[in-house]
């Protein structure tokens, strides 16, 4: 229901409609039993923490029977329960684990129970929420008090608890919608294209569908906002848009939007009588940097480039297993295959490909590398980044244009009369033959995983032969472009030239860093490495932001509705009210998700204007239900653009961070006898503590209220961690840690990960500090301006400047 409602619909009528589903593949039984096997592993560590495990899923039983012998094993008082079944008016599930909670009374006596599962993902998913939520409404029902909270156990078993009053009523909502969507709502719905169509078992049933009827989604470049635009004008069907006067501007779009849509119609629909796929070139994109101005001049021996990869539940963590580079030298075609079957041969493959394109570009400076998509540009940045090799190659190959992306330049400079501008489909329009047993990229991750099981080289040749027809297929298209390229349009020059790619200061000291530590006499090898892996670890975090900010300069203000980081195609809401030095101005933003909130400063997304700033102003207020936003912006910025899509601002350096890892680095090289604390917490050894000898215990009593505050205290220029999963009372010792410290007139330092996670200890410095009547001053380090960085309590203020900083620690 949370990825299509017509599952629902399906899943009743398969047997009266006679419906059939695709059956699963070799890889989604994989991550099935990855699934299963995530769960089973889980269950092992249970049975080590815990004495009394019952184990109901593995049982014979009937649903009824299963959910009978779950209320007893909760009446006898099981500390946990694997694979059971709850049951709460009309509602009924399996649940993964039932974990006893003795805080917590219930009808059962001085227990309750709370829900864990177990998914095999990395960061928990809203539809985990709402399941978790379901498990635990049901749960409630049974032993008459809510849990205070649920726990989803990800990957590499890292635990995640979700505080139940914090999601409730995000529960509540989407369960209230499903019982009325169950009751009444279930025979009313409609197949939609969805993200989840891709791995649907019921794809097949809804493109008959859509075809039979006409569905607009059968329209290429057509997204959610527009479909909903449609149908509220009435229009429902591909022919009643390819109807409209190419001209007529569709109330609710832009001229352009409008053009776009009806000529795709209309193209649909000669194909559908022709059977000839046909194209026009888009009039609306022959100036600036998009669509067929993307393209550069071509030059000798441009390179065609593609990936193949298979997921976590092929190989963990997922591989980049074949790297393919297609290209003609001398007027002799060339394929260049690497492969890798592990994560060792994957780092080789980055190092080769980034050492045969440079040698490549020395003797071919025009050339580029072409590319179908962004799937290749990410994959590369997340393996330099991993890998830590290359990343500055990969830098300067970003910032002298060296890819070309013509995805961007089909979807911007081509109307089409297919209903996707994929790869597959376009090759139509050139005439493309592929050949093969592998003609998706789903079967090639089968095939792979054949070769897992089964080591025969014809599955591998299979893929190479699959690789090297996609790279192939790019080359073609590059050539059907560059023969159908409007005469108006320009060619695309990259700002910079190789020869004027210089080694940026940062790139400088970094690869000197990296220079150091290899050539250092650091004895612990695994220290050596860990110091030349944190180098320029700053500078990767910001990678994936930076590519963003600039990917977003070439898209749509249309596009930009579907980036959850911006909001796009916002109209201007009257003239600018002016506010000192600054212009307020208001506007209208259309249905949408964001994360962008008030206090936020923000750019122009898609700026291309050299003479506007990119700096949008600061959002001073949004009104959800008026969907309206205010943004503050100085006077000697100039006029924002009547349409205006925001984004996040450019992130931040790290100057600083990175000027300190530098300093630790020469002090471990140079054997400085300083930072003892951290060299202790590198070298993993006992801390040093006045009065305790190494290797004895620390705690000597379970009154760790008391005891920790004095270990601190006694730290002999050492470290101590604590250690525990969430809900053990780390904040709560920490808390108490720190104000026990202040009252003997030391000075604390605090830092964490993120703002929220600070401020959540400081509530509880503070809450504790009016119980023990205790006063003290504290600062706190934030933006005045962003109100995530501020925190204000009776004893801790936020300060904006250094200064205030440095005079509190010499005081």
């Amino acid at each position: 229901y949370l990825s299509c409602k017509y599952i629902i619909f399906n899943d009743i009528n398969e047997k009266k409609l006679n419906l059939k589903k695709i059956e699963l593949s070799k890889n989604d039984k994989l991550r099935l039993e990855k699934g299963n096997i995530h769960e089973k592993n889980y269950l092992k560590e249970l049975k080590k923490k815990y004495k009394k495990v019952i184990d109901i899923k593995n049982s014979d039983l009937s649903k009824e029977e299963k959910i009978s012998k779950t209320i007893q094993a909760m009446k006898e008082g099981w500390e946990v329960i694997h694979g059971g079944y709850l049951k709460r008016d009309k509602w009924r599930g399996e649940f993964d684990f039932l974990i006893i909670n003795k805080n917590l009374k219930s009808k059962f006596g001085d227990y309750s129970y709370e829900v864990i599962d177990t998914k095999n993902s990395n960061k928990p998913k809203p539809d985990h929420i709402i399941q978790l939520g379901m498990y635990t409404y049901m749960l409630e029902g049974t032993q008459g008090v809510l849990p205070k909270k649920f726990t989803i156990v990800l990957k590499d078993l890292v635990r995640e608890d979700v505080q139940v009053n914090q999601v409730n009523e995000f529960f509540k909502t989407h369960r209230e919608n499903y019982e009325k969507f169950a009751s009444n709502g279930i025979d009313k719905t409609k197949p939609e294209k969805c993200s989840f169509c891709q791995i649907c078992s019921w794809q097949e049933e809804c493109e008959k569908i859509w075809i039979k009827k006409d569905n607009l989604n059968q329209i290429g470049g057509l997204t959610k906002v527009h479909l909903k635009k449609l149908l509220e004008l009435k229009i429902d069907t591909a022919t009643k848009l390819s109807k409209q006067v190419s001209t007529k501007i569709l109330k609710g779009f832009r001229k352009e939007i409008s053009h776009k849509l009806i000529t795709q119609a209309k193209l649909r629909k000669e194909y559908e009588k022709t059977n000839v796929p046909v194209y026009q070139s888009n009039p609306n994109n022959l100036n600036g940097i998009k669509g067929f101005n993307l393209l550069p001049e071509p030059s000798a021996c441009d390179l065609y480039f593609d990936i193949e990869s298979v997921e976590d539940h092929v190989y963990p963590g997922g591989l980049e297993y074949l790297f393919g580079i297609y290209y003609f030298e001398n007027d002799k075609e060339k394929f260049k295959p690497l492969w890798a079957h592990n994560k060792k041969e994957e780092k080789k493959n980055i190092i080769e490909f980034f050492e045969f394109t440079k040698s490549h570009f020395k003797k071919y400076p025009s050339s580029k590398i072409y590319h179908y998509g962004s799937y290749e540009i990410t994959a590369l940045l997340k393996l330099t980044s991993f890998h830590k090799v290359k990343g500055i190659e990969y830098d300067h190959y970003l910032n002298l244009d060296k890819f070309v992306n013509l995805l961007n330049v089909n979807t911007q400079g081509l109307f089409i009369s297919e209903n996707s501008y994929s790869l597959k489909n376009v090759e139509k329009f050139y005439d493309f033959k592929r050949e093969g047993d592998v003609q998706k990229g789903d079967v090639s991750q089968e095939y792979y995983s054949e070769w897992i099981e089964t080591q025969d080289q014809k599955f591998l040749d299979e893929i190479e032969s699959y690789n090297k027809q996609d790279c192939r297929s790019t080359y073609e298209l590059h050539k059907w472009l560059l023969k159908i390229k409007p005469s108006d349009t320009s060619w695309f020059i990259p700002q910079k030239k190789d020869s004027e790619m210089e080694l940026r200061d940062w790139e400088v000291d970094m690869m000197k860093y990296q220079d150091k530590v290899k050539k250092s006499k650091i004895k612990d090898p695994k220290i050596k490495q860990l110091m030349f892996d944190i180098i320029g670890f700053y500078t990767r975090e910001n990678k994936p932001d930076w590519r963003e900010f600039f990917e977003r300069r070439t898209r749509s203000d249309e596009e930009l509705i579907d980036d959850p980081e911006c909001i796009g195609n916002m109209k201007s809401n009257g003239k600018p009210t002016p506010d000192k030095k600054s212009l307020i101005y208001s506007y209208k933003f259309e249905d949408q998700d964001f994360k962008l909130r008030k206090s936020k400063k923000t750019v122009i997304a898609n700026n291309q204007d050299i003479e506007q700033k990119d700096y949008a102003g600061k959002i001073i207020d949004i009104d959800y239900k008026k969907k309206e936003v205010l943004l503050k912006r100085g006077t000697s910025q100039g006029i924002l653009p009547a349409i205006l899509s925001i984004g996040p601002n450019k992130p931040i350096p790290n100057t600083k961070l990175i000027s300190n890892t530098y300093k630790f680095i020469d002090t471990l090289i140079g054997k400085e006898n300083k930072y003892k604390a951290l060299n202790d917490f590198l070298d993993k050894k006992h801390p040093r503590i006045k009065g305790i000898k190494t290797g004895d215990k620390i705690i000597s009593s379970n009154e760790f209220h008391k005891e920790i505050p004095k270990i601190i205290s006694n730290l002999d220029n050492s470290y101590l961690y604590i250690q525990g999963p969430p809900g053990t009372g780390k904040t709560h010792q920490a808390a108490n840690a720190i104000i026990e410290l202040l009252k003997q007139n030391n000075k604390i330092a605090i830092t964490g990960l993120s703002h929220k996670v600070i401020h959540n200890l400081l509530q509880r410095i503070e809450d504790m500090t009016s119980e023990k009547q205790f006063e003290f001053e504290g600062y706190k380090k934030g933006n005045l301006e962003d109100e995530d960085t501020v925190f204000n309590g009776e004893y801790i203020k936020t300060y904006g400047k250094d200064s205030v900083f440095m005079d509190a620690l010499k005081e």
